[in-house]
């Protein structure tokens, strides 16, 4: 079984392009060969609120339909998974919340593979399927990654604000 992030369900149901062809495709793939995908109700609710956002709401129904139809296996959220993310919070403090609580569902229910465009994501479940723990260096590593992407951020944000950031 495969989890599959809200991310990739955002990306096969959004835009006509290139991202929209892959998760497609992905889809498709999973389904040709009978490998059974989950995700989490969470993963749902993430896609359809930022569709909401965006005033998009048509594409909600697609993504809804996506799921039923791709035989896609929807968890809840669940208070252990809530526990054991907890508990993953020293190996990964650069996860987000989010990205631990569905890390953790994966490793409570045996899953060891996430599809995901989350690098952090991706990367942790990478060890925890391996049975790692990331070293000093890891999360060295990973601090550095978020802390170039949070100037990036900076950065584009003072030039759409006409502010200077160094």
């Amino acid at each position: 079984m495969i989890f599959v992030d809200g991310c990739v369900l955002e990306s096969a149901v959004g835009a006509a392009g290139a991202p929209r062809a892959e998760a497609q495709q992905y889809f498709l793939r999973c389904l040709d060969l009978g490998i059974p995908l989950a995700t989490s109700a969470a993963a749902v609710l993430q896609a359809t609120t930022r569709f909401e956002a965006a005033d998009r709401v048509d594409r909600i129904d697609r993504l809804l339909e996506l799921v039923r139809g791709r035989c896609v296996d929807v968890w809840s959220l669940e208070f252990e998974d809530v526990c054991h993310a907890h508990r993953l919070r020293g190996d990964f403090p650069d996860l987000d919340e989010r990205a631990l609580v569905k890390l953790a569902a994966c490793r409570r229910r045996g899953v060891a593979a996430i599809h995901t465009y989350d690098g952090m994501l991706r990367y942790a479940s990478r060890l925890c399927a391996g049975g790692m723990r990331p070293t000093a260096a890891d999360r060295a590593r990973a601090f550095q990654r978020k802390w170039e992407e949070e100037r990036r951020r900076e950065r584009e944000a003072a030039v759409r604000g006409g502010t200077h950031v160094p």
